[in-house]
């Protein structure tokens, strides 16, 4: 029996339809040309064409009568390759494509062609022979789906010719196999998409026409860059071509290139194995894209790398890749036009060239790798070495800067070196090449860049030394000898010019560089080196003459010894030459030092008188040579005055005619530097002197004048030459001064008082000293002669030479003077002496401390007199006092110690300067206290005086030793008043005190009563601290005296001085009873015995007793608060005092007071265990056997020691009682509970919950909470961050072990509404609950050993058997764990730990910072939230135990939330921002209606379809700037919008808020039409509606949330939606009534009315009027001339507009101003055809300020009402006729006319002149027919006026009045032919009764312009006879006077 045979059969299949569909909505429609295009290049096609065929075909028969819907509309592609039998084949495999296995072609899963199914249900292909229909649905092949024709076999089947007529446009040959591929794609008709089961949506011509262009721009940005075949797009329509793109090579090389990457693709991956197989391939070339678009065509350039790696390194990598068509190829195209193409470049592609060292960078010959080239960023200054570099072969690789610095950057990164161009490098590179010594064009410049680093370095030893070290073999070096030479240890000799160059061009050619080949910069390079030392180039110096002498100057062969011959004057040339290089070397570096060289010694350098030369150096011995200067005139003076000496003038003679001046100064300076050059200058001080002191005879028979002579000129040498002389030679000179008899001695004799002068030699005196200036006549003294100089010159050669012993006055008074005085004894002399002191008072105004010293050792003051003949007696300074001073009040009158008043009163200020004794010192206070002791004079004197000793400041620094001062305080000196003696006594300051210190010590010790000055309570010791014995005798007795007042003072002082332990025997501390108690027994005020007190067992200090002595009670270590040893002393006391066992109500506080303060002391500090807690009987009960709880529960819970009902629930906490409960389930005790609710669900949840994390981001998290929370109606949420300050929560009763890991870190989510059961049954019924666990790892378990995955546990239960799991919860948003009931919701978020979770693998760890931070940022984002909410009004963020860190609170004004309008105000306060508050205008609607095909879509069945706008209307600080919009849906979307109010709409939505599809041109699902059904219809015309709610509550200011096209970027699709569809919906009938726009406000009051009081903050509280867009007239002139005219077009204009700029541009651009009423010359005329309007512009033009404004004004309205006429249309000007606008002179306003035929039919009172300034001043009388003359005068533009209905800008330099009168209007200017209209003029007679000078000009003036029409009016007797003669009459008049004149 076999087997038995299925009863029913369920294969599993899927009709093609849905798979189609199915990959429709995978891929976007916009994506069907390419795949097309990508299929095309898979297939090796180089052309592809799109082909729009908008024809349709009606022929028949057809192969079906269905296939006539596909013969309509089409695209065709066509490709110049074959469809293979193998793309048919995976035709028919949807999904399965053999492209899997074709590595060559793109596509991974051959499902991209399908993707036309978005525009056909049928698409055709016609390749080769056959002709495949695809028919998915079935319709007309109900048996294939695919049906394929062989076209060659039925070619007279007229059936398949009529289909194959279809592809006409391809232009294609059916007649025989087709070499190409068309694929047709008929489009889907609105009948197809009705039924489609792929796509129900109909594709359209306008639709493929727009993906073709779309398509076109792609490519034209570089689209077709990457494809392998590809190399020509073409895209018609019709066949006129459309847009047409290729891909060429840009040069041959390019092209070939180009070609080669399909073939190295092949042979890389898909070939077979070859020998090169291990090798990477990289291609570099450069393409333009040719496109052409109609006329417009561009080329764009790219520069394509491509790069192809045989693998990975890794070879499961490799596999892997394979099998997904993944291959190591990368390519990168660079737009070569684009600046930032290598910045942007990415670090990845950087590094794959650097590492793979491909052989991509540029040099001008070739590409070379990296470590190949020499990179350099491009410069002009790289780019001028080009060309030399270029000669050299240096791969040179210049790069843009940014570039450059890239890959410097990642080669640094990336450890890899680079070999940058810089001078190093390139010299290394010339090393290597080894130049030619032929000097070229281009070394120069080598030769500047290899030292450019040196010419930007500094020229030191080290970089010299580098130098050479650096160019030791490279020839590089331009000789004299023309060739390149190779530096070697010698240095070069480098020329400091050409002329240099020139002169030594004959010696060392080798050895000397060849200034022509180096560069400026490389010359002054080698200059510095120069400088610095001849190391690498030298110049040549003057040793450098004496080798190159031979060859430079020829001289014969002289004798070795001859040291002069004759010299050739063709040479003198020469010789100036090198002398002026000699000077210019000595000039340089430095005279003496290069003459000092003895090189140029031997040389034959000097050229004498007479044709001869000799060397530079003589060795003869006479007398040098003279060299005679130009102003030696006085020295032949001198000379022809001694005969004798005239012959030394006929030695050597330097011949200067042939030396340049340079050297003559040269040898004339270097005379005196060298003497064996044997020469003498008269302008040479040392010359000149050495030869006067060797001639002392000479001087001899010089007179008096001719020393005088003498003199000035060597102190006018010593002037210009003293200053550079050597100290040897000064000092030679000196001594040579010293023997020259020239200066002046002076002498006196008795008696004393004349001087005597004569001139002598300084050098014959023992000791010369220079006389003071004034000294008086004084003897002489022995061994000493006195000089003074007569003169200036004299005087400047005695001070310059120092030939004078200099001594100060001082020195001269005290060390000669007045010893040789004393030693003479001579008694007359004491009157010289007097004058001595006298006049060294006199000249010493500011003594030294030297001669106050030396001045007190000398008796020099003189004593008063006491007999007129008594002799001259002096004192010493030392023991003189000042009777000026303040201490002369120390001094008896009989005691002698004052100077002589005359002498004092002359030099008072200097005696007072030298020391004179005006101040109190030590010694004088010493002598004064030993003399005070001693004295025997009356006590009461003495007190005065001591008085007057203590009230004297005492000096600074004021000290005595200590001996003196022990000396002065054992002295009595003090006289004091004893309490028990009423008489003086004497005592010593030791034994008594000041007064002040009165109270420490006077009933111990006396008091001196006398104040005394600080300084001397120091001296006298009453600044020391009062011994303690002292202090305590004077304390007890004040306490036994009952003193307050002393007791205070000396605890104070006690207190300051710190140590105050000897006190604590004493009962000295004041407390608040009254009493004195011991330290120990007192605690300071303000502790916890204020608040709970233990009298009388302890008391407190009293407060002002201890604010007075803080520091004292510290001293004493008074305590601040309780111990815990007081708390159990105190107990213990109480205990026995209560042997009863019952406590007393006192006792009982006393224990609750003990029980307070033992809770609250440090945790460290107490045992609580030792407490007794009383318990509900009043008795006393160790803490251990009390409980709190429940004391209503029956059984033996019942029986527990309960604590005492007034100990309140805060401190049982407190004190840590155990509850009852928890005792009775430690001891086992039976109590019933609540049964626990397991939560276990009956699914899966980790997938679940990860596929959910993986739709929402964290940040989700805040808008899902807050949705919830106002779903359940809740109107707060907030959102508390526990960051476990203390550390984690404790764990010792939790439900499960597990969970101690969740007790620290956590978010807590707060809401006002309480969770219902509903609430915790859906959780049960998806799995989560409030305590949940998906992963079953933490909960206890269930009865089946099993985690449970939640679990719901009453508070009650809870809070007795698990209180450490609402431990954190505790005292959050008003929970207590207390209670058993909570009136909210609470969630508790712990925060993940680093442990892997199954919901979210390697999901980040969000710790407390990320998670602050992520709140931190949702503040933003919750400002907005609470907008379009039904029920929450607050959110707010806080870290526990702080003030809130930010906070959102809307207020919701209006009746209810089903008000369509309403106001909410939005206040946001952040801890570290500025708070915010903002008010918002929101608009809500129900939508019930939809389409019928739209009615289930983008709903669910419960919710209710909503649209709802928000603006806001203000804000603080001005936040509105920072306000943006957002997309809602009840809660913000994350979408922006730049519309200036924020949408909200019941959107389709994708859950995590992420997505809007709107967009129907890319798909067709239904969420699109819903979505973008709301985006067009509701939203726009609620947007309307919400606009005409703004309009009159905001005014004018409603016009800021209008949607603007200005404020709408190219970014906001969904924005764009929007606006297009407000202003086409505005466009309608129905809202053309809508009263949507504000009018302007009228500015001031009418008549009629009076002001009231307004706001003086804020708007005003009252409606704005508003009108629709039929009644309004819009205002869009220029701001100017609207503010201007605003009064007169409110009160003309009814319902006047004036919306904003941006605003007119919108209704212009949607055409809607062309139904609108505009402010234009047309509706302007009507008006002032209404005489109404007229008289309100005359009385507006009157309620004008001043004639200037006016004017302004009436410029304005003439420019916008008069049409501005052109060459066409003149005729315009004709609608101002009837209007009253012209302003007449005398204020009022004359009408416009137009009438045909001459001007002259007008009648007078109708025309209105024009005339001139000078016109209306002449003609005023006739005002009324006169037009103002002060309009449109010439000069700069006052205005711009916008003219609505041409949209031109017409300047004011337009005159609207000439404008008329060109058009035959009655306006005119005045001529003569006018007269008589003014002469008949009713006012005339008046007017003329005299003539002026100002009419006879304007008559004559006219005359010569009007002569002719004059005459032709009278000769048609068109003037009257009488007013011809008044005019004669005036004409005669006006050239009698002008002939006169």
């Amino acid at each position: 029996m076999g087997p038995p045979a299925p009863s029913r059969n369920f294969e599993q299949n899927s009709p093609v339809t849905t798979i189609l569909r199915q990959i429709c909505e995978s891929y976007p429609e916009s994506s069907c040309l390419r795949e097309l295009l990508q299929n095309a290049d898979d297939a090796q096609a180089s052309e592809i064409e799109y082909i729009l065929d908008t024809k349709t075909y009606d022929d028949s028969p057809l192969i079906h009568p269905g296939l006539q819907a596909y013969h309509g509309p089409a695209l065709l592609v066509k490709n110049n390759k074959v469809f293979t039998d193998r793309d048919f084949a995976s035709l028919a495999s949807i999904g399965d494509s053999r492209k899997h296995d074709d590595p060559t072609s793109t596509g991974k899963y051959g499902q991209g062609f399908n993707s036309c199914f978005h525009w056909t249900d049928g698409p055709w292909i016609l390749s080769r022979q056959w002709l495949l229909f695809l028919d998915p649905h079935r319709e007309w092949s109900p048996d294939c789906g695919g049906p394929t024709y062989d076209i060659l076999s039925f070619q007279g089947s007229v059936e398949l010719q009529n289909h194959l007529k279809t592809f006409q446009q391809a232009k294609i040959d059916t007649s025989q196999a087709v070499d190409a591929t068309v694929i047709r794609i008929p489009l889907r008709t609105a009948s197809q998409a009705e039924r489609s089961k792929i796509v129900n949506r109909q594709a359209t011509v306008e639709e493929i026409t727009k993906a073709l262009y779309d398509l076109g721009q792609e490519i034209r940005e570089g689209g077709m860059l990457f494809l392998r075949h590809v190399r020509r797009i073409t895209a018609k329509i019709d066949g006129t071509i459309l847009w047409e793109a290729r891909n060429t090579g840009a040069t041959d090389q390019d092209a070939k290139a180009m070609k080669s990457i399909p073939t190295a693709f092949e042979q890389m991956y898909a070939g077979s194995s070859s020998a090169g197989e291990g090798k990477d391939r990289s291609t570099l070339y450069h393409v333009n894209i040719d496109y052409c678009e109609g006329e417009r065509k561009s080329v764009r350039s790219f520069l394509l790398q491509h790069l192809m790696c045989r693998s990975s390194g890794d070879i499961a990598l490799d596999t892997w890749a394979r099998k997904r068509k993944l291959f190591p190829w990368a390519a990168v195209a660079a737009p070569l036009n684009s600046i930032d193409l290598w910045s942007s470049l990415d670090d990845h592609v950087f590094d794959r060239i650097i590492t793979r060292k491909l052989p991509v960078w540029t040099t001008p010959d070739s590409c070379v790798a990296l470590e190949q080239g020499f990179f350099v960023p491009d410069s002009d200054v790289v780019r001028a070495y080009s060309n030399a570099f270029r000669a050299i072969h240096l791969p040179l690789v210049c790069l843009e800067e940014r570039m450059y610095q890239k890959l410097l950057r990642r080669a640094s990164e990336l450890g890899i070196d680079i070999q940058v161009l810089s001078p190093e490098a390139l010299r290394l590179f010339l090393r290597k090449s080894h130049l030619s010594q032929q000097i070229h064009d281009y070394t120069p410049l080598l030769l500047q860049y290899c030292l450019q680093d040196f010419i930007d370095g500094v020229a030191n030893v080290e970089k010299r030394s580098q130098l050479r070290e650096e160019f030791r073999d490279i020839r590089l070096w331009p000789t004299l000898q023309n060739s390149l030479a190779v530096m070697i240890d010698e240095p070069f000799l480098l020329p400091r010019g050409m002329q240099e160059s020139t002169l030594f061009s004959r010696s060392r050619q080798s050895d000397t560089l060849d200034l022509k080949y180096l560069t400026p910069r490389v010359f002054a390079l080698l200059e510095c080196y120069a400088a610095k030392g001849p190391h690498l180039v030298r110049h040549r110096t003057i040793s450098d003459l004496e080798i190159d002498w031979t060859q430079l100057y020829k001289v014969g062969s002289p004798d070795k010894d001859m040291e002069d011959c004759n010299r050739d004057k063709e040479d003198d040339e020469l010789l100036r030459r090198i002398w002026a290089w000699i000077c210019a070397r000595f000039e340089g570096a430095g005279k003496s030092s290069l003459l000092t060289n003895h090189h140029l010694d031997s040389l034959f350098l000097m050229p004498l008188n007479g044709s001869r030369i000799r060397k530079l150096v003589s060795s003869r011995t006479r007398s040098p040579t003279l060299i005679l200067e130009g102003d030696a005139d006085w020295m032949h003076g001198l000379l022809d005055h001694r005969k004798s000496n005239v012959n030394c003038l006929a030695d050597f003679v330097l011949d200067t005619k042939i030396l340049p001046t340079a050297a003559i100064e040269l040898l004339s300076s270097a005379a005196t530097e060298r003497a064996d050059l044997g020469l003498a200058i008269s302008s040479d001080l040392e010359s000149l002197v050495a030869w006067l002191a060797s001639n002392g005879d000479f001087l001899s028979g010089l007179s008096s004048l001719q020393k005088d002579i003498l003199t000035r000129q060597l102190d006018l040498l010593t002037w210009q030459q003293g200053p550079l002389l050597q100290p040897e030679a000064k000092h030679t000179l000196k001594q040579q001064m010293l023997q020259l008899p020239i200066f002046s001695q002076i002498t006196a004799t008795a008696p004393y008082r004349v001087i005597s002068t004569g001139r002598v030699s300084i050098g014959t005196s023992n000791r010369a000293i220079r006389a003071i200036e004034g000294l008086p006549p004084i003897p002489s003294v022995p061994g000493l002669a006195f000089f003074q100089p007569l003169d200036e010159h004299e005087r400047h050669l005695l001070e310059f030479f120092d030939l004078l012993e200099k001594l100060i006055l001082e020195d001269l008074f005290f060390d000669i003077l007045i010893p040789n005085m004393e030693e003479v004894n001579d008694r007359n002399l004491a009157e010289v002496k007097l004058r001595l002191v006298d006049f060294v008072l006199d000249m010493t105004l500011r003594p030294s401390d030297e001669f106050k010293s030396r001045f007190a050792q000398f008796e020099l003051l003189p004593r008063p007199n006491r007999f007129s003949n008594e002799a001259i007696q002096f004192r010493s300074l030392a023991i003189t006092v000042d009777p000026k001073s303040t201490i002369s009040s120390l001094f008896f009158e009989d005691e002698d110690v004052f100077p002589e008043a005359g002498f004092l009163k002359r030099h008072y200020e200097t005696l007072k300067l030298c020391g004179i004794i005006r101040i109190l010192t030590p010694a004088i206070l010493m002598k004064r206290a030993k003399t005070f002791a001693i004295c025997s004079r009356d006590k009461r004197q003495l007190l005065v005086k001591v008085k007057d000793l203590l009230s004297m400041p005492l000096p600074e620094n004021f000290n005595l030793s200590p001996a003196s001062l022990e000396q002065f305080r054992a002295l009595k000196w003090l006289p004091v008043q004893c309490s028990s003696n009423p008489e003086l006594q004497m005592v010593s300051p030791g034994n008594c005190r000041a007064v002040d210190e009165k109270e420490l010590v006077d009933l111990v010790l006396s008091n001196f009563e006398a104040s005394v000055m600080p300084g001397w309570r120091a001296l006298l010791g009453w600044d020391q601290v009062i011994e303690r014995p002292i202090l305590i005798e004077q304390l007890n007795k004040s306490l036994a005296l009952i003193s307050s007042r002393r007791v205070d003072k000396i605890l104070a002082y006690l207190g300051n001085l710190g140590d105050c332990n000897f006190l604590r025997q004493t009962p000295c501390i004041l407390s608040r009873h009254g009493d004195y108690l011991l330290p120990e027994r007192i605690l300071r005020p303000g502790g916890l015995l204020s608040r709970y007190p233990l009298a009388p067992y302890l008391d407190e200090v009293e407060p002002s007793f201890a604010r007075k002595h803080a520091t004292l009670l510290t001293g004493l270590g008074i305590r601040q608060d309780v111990t815990y040893d007081d708390v159990l002393g105190v107990q213990s006391m109480i205990v026995k005092a209560s042997q009863s066992g019952n406590l007393s109500n006192d006792q009982l506080n006393v224990v609750f007071s003990l029980l307070e303060i033992s809770t609250r002391l440090p945790a460290g500090s107490k045992n609580l265990s030792l407490l007794k807690i009383p318990d509900t009987e009043g008795r006393l009960q160790l803490r251990s056997d009390v409980v709190c709880g429940d004391r209503n529960i029956n059984g033996k819970i019942a029986s527990f020691n309960f604590v005492h009902r007034m100990v309140s629930p805060d401190l049982v906490e407190r004190l840590r009682l155990e509850n009852s409960f928890a005792r009775a389930t430690r001891l086992g005790i039976e109590f019933e509970d609540e049964d626990e609710d397991e939560y276990t669900p009956r699914e899966k949840l980790t997938t679940t919950i990860s596929d959910t994390l993986g739709r929402y981001t964290i940040d989700s998290t805040f808008s899902e909470f807050l949705a919830n929370a106002n779903d359940c109606g809740a109107t707060q949420i907030s959102w508390i961050l526990d960051t476990c300050v203390g550390g984690s929560y404790e764990s010792a009763a939790l439900l499960s072990e597990e969970l101690k890991g969740l007790q620290g870190f956590a978010l807590f989510v707060y809401n006002n509404g309480v969770f219902s059961e509903d609430d915790f049954r859906g959780f049960k019924e998806i799995g989560q609950g409030g305590k949940t666990d998906p992963q079953q790892r933490l909960l206890p378990r269930n009865k089946h050993w099993q985690h449970k995955v939640g679990v719901k546990v009453s508070l009650a239960t809870a809070r007795q058997l698990f209180p450490s799991q609402l431990r954190p919860f505790h005292g959050l948003q008003g929970y207590s764990m207390e209670s058993d009931t909570y009136d909210g919701t609470l969630f508790r978020l712990p925060l993940r730990s680093t442990e892997q979770t199954l919901l979210k693998e390697a999901s980040a760890v969000i710790d407390v910072d990320e998670t602050q931070a992520l709140l931190e940022d949702y503040y933003p984002t919750a400002q907005m939230s609470l907008l379009f909410l039904r029920h929450v009004d607050t959110i707010d963020f806080r870290v526990r135990g702080q003030e809130a860190s930010w906070s959102v609170t809307a207020t919701r004004l209006g009746s209810s939330f089903d008000d369509i309008f309403r106001d909410v105000n939005i206040t946001s306060c952040h801890s570290s921002k500025t708070n915010n508050k903002t008010v918002w205008r929101i608009g809500m609607t129900d939508i019930e209606e939809a389409p019928k095909h739209l009615a289930n879509s983008g709903r669910r069945a419960n919710k209710v379809t909503e649209c709802g706008l928000a603006a806001c209307l203000s804000a603080e600080i001005n936040i509105m700037k920072g306000i943006s919009h957002q997309i809602f849906c009840t809660l913000p979307t994350g979408f922006a919008t730049q519309l200036p109010v924020s949408i909200h709409a019941s959107f389709a939505i994708t859950g995590d808020r992420k997505t809007i599809p709107f967009d129907d041109t890319k798909s067709n699902t239904a969420i699109t039409a819903w979505n973008r059904w709301l985006l067009t219809k509701c939203i726009p015309g609620f947007y309307l509606d919400f606009l005409k709610d703004l309009a009159p509550r905001r005014g004018e200011q409603a016009f800021d949330f209008w949607p603007l096209t200005a404020n709408i970027t190219a970014n906001q699709p969904l924005d764009k939606v929007i606006l297009d569809a407000f202003w086409n919906q505005l466009t309608g009938e129905q809202y053309e009534s809508y009263q949507l726009f504000p009018l302007v406000e009228k500015m001031g009051t009418t008549e009629k009315s009076t002001p009231l009081k307004a706001r003086t903050i804020g708007r005003a509280r009252k409606l704005f009027k508003v009108t629709s867009l039929r009644s309004a007239q819009f205002d869009v002139l220029q701001t100017r001339i609207s503010a201007r005219l605003a009064p007169l077009f409110n009160n003309i204009c009814p319902n006047l507009v004036h919306p904003p700029r941006r605003l007119w541009q919108d209704m212009t651009t949607f055409k809607i101003n062309q139904k609108l009423t505009v402010l234009k010359s047309e509706y302007l005329c009507d008006l002032f055809r209404v005489e109404a309007n007229c008289i309100v512009l005359e009385n507006f033009l009157k309620g004008l300020v001043s004639e200037a404004i006016r004017d302004d004004a009436m410029e304005m309205l003439l420019l916008i009402t008069v049409p501005n006429p052109s060459s066409d249309s003149s005729r315009l000007l004709h609608m101002v006729s009837g209007c009253r606008i012209i302003p007449r002179l005398n204020q009022s306003l004359g009408t416009v006319k137009f009438q045909s035929g001459d001007m002259t039919i007008w009648s007078c009172p109708d025309i209105l002149f024009i005339p001139t300034l000078a016109e209306a001043d002449l003609f005023a009388h006739s005002a009324n027919s006169l037009i103002k003359p002060s309009l449109f005068q010439e000069g700069p533009p006052k205005h711009t006026s916008v003219v609505p209905n041409s949209g031109t800008q017409t300047q004011a330099s337009r005159n609207p009045l000439l404008d008329l009168m060109r058009e035959s209007s009655n306006l005119r200017q005045i001529g003569l032919s006018d007269i008589e209209s003014f002469l008949t003029h009713v006012e005339s007679s008046s007017a003329y009764s005299g003539v002026t000078d100002k009419m006879d000009s304007w008559i004559v003036n006219s005359l010569k312009k009007d002569l002719i029409s004059l005459h032709l009016l009278i000769r048609k007797k068109m003037i009257c006879v009488g007013c011809f003669l008044a005019l004669r009459s005036l004409i005669l008049h006006a050239f009698l006077r002008s002939c006169m004149l």
